[in-house]
């Protein structure tokens, strides 16, 4: 019996080995501080992580705009400027205090397998 129960856990284990790993990307925004709580400029990755990624992956998302919510509840909308490993926009009066930052992009249907569905992203700061 404990023979059989050594072989199962030593399949169980290779198979979780050998599996593949699920990856995704998403929009990530991430707010560069500048003096306290004020946000200079907002980057947007797009990736696994909210860090730099291939930029060529960025050039469909140009159209995206972000906006900003102050805390008055004033909104305003920006649109993205592209960098060399990023998109962003700079909030104006530059460090504009406490606000927040949000996005919805549609990207369109994509197939996997002989499944359709639509993706979209969200993101917020």
């Amino acid at each position: 019996m404990k023979t059989f129960q050594w072989t199962a856990a030593l399949v169980c284990l290779l198979a979780a080995s050998i599996t593949n790993q699920a990856s995704a990307h998403f929009l990530w925004l991430l707010p560069q501080v500048e003096g306290k709580n004020n946000a200079a400029k907002v980057q947007l990755y797009f990736g696994e992580a909210a860090e730099p990624d291939d930029p060529d992956l960025l050039k469909p998302l140009t159209g995206i705009k972000v906006w900003e919510k102050n805390a008055k509840g004033k909104l305003d909308t920006y649109s993205l400027t592209a960098g060399d490993d990023s998109l962003f926009i700079t909030p104006e009066p530059k460090g504009a205090g406490r606000a927040a930052y949000g996005l919805s992009h549609t990207y369109g249907v994509i197939t996997r397998g002989e499944s359709q569905f639509l993706l979209q992203y969200y993101a917020k700061t």
